[in-house]
């Protein structure tokens, strides 16, 4: 049954991202999908894990909003001035504890969570979270604090 929620997913924001159903489209969409589908299921048998997404832990979401349009901000600044000669972009590899280390279902709920909710801002990319050492690592074009939206979600500063 999720192998074909997954499937039928996949299909639907496929024809969502190319906005046709063209015999082109589906020759390179097909292909696509099915590889993504393998993958999915060979991620699934090595390494299944149980994800708990805690109803608090979602909520947190609303957070994202402020996030996003701060950071478009302070990417076109950083964009202006790299364009300008002015100042490079510092393009930073970082990392912060991360509350993962007993990898219990919760802990890897919030780090899907703080993965997704954060990289939808366009100053941070969440590369990966590493339970055995509790780090959070991620990729910013400029510096900037822990947010609070990381923050509840388990980063610790």
């Amino acid at each position: 049954m999720a192998l074909a929620l997954a499937a039928a997913s996949a299909v639907g924001l496929w024809l969502l991202f190319t906005g046709s159903a063209a015999r082109d489209e589906m020759l390179v969409g097909v292909p696509a999908i099915a590889l993504s589908i393998w993958f999915l299921i060979l991620l699934e048998r090595h390494q299944p894990k149980e994800v708990r997404l805690r109803l608090v832990d979602v909520l947190q979401g609303w957070r994202i909003v402020g996030s996003i349009f701060v950071d478009l901000f302070v990417v076109t600044v950083a964009l202006v001035r790299d364009l300008s000669g002015r100042a490079p972009v510092a393009s930073l590899y970082r990392a912060v504890r991360f509350e993962a280390r007993d990898n219990r279902a919760e802990h890897i709920g919030r780090g899907v969570l703080v993965t997704a909710y954060s990289t939808a801002a366009p100053n941070m990319i969440v590369l990966g979270i590493d339970p055995e050492s509790s780090l959070m690592v991620y990729h910013e074009l400029k510096r900037s604090p822990i947010g609070e939206l990381m923050k509840r979600l388990g980063a610790r500063p």
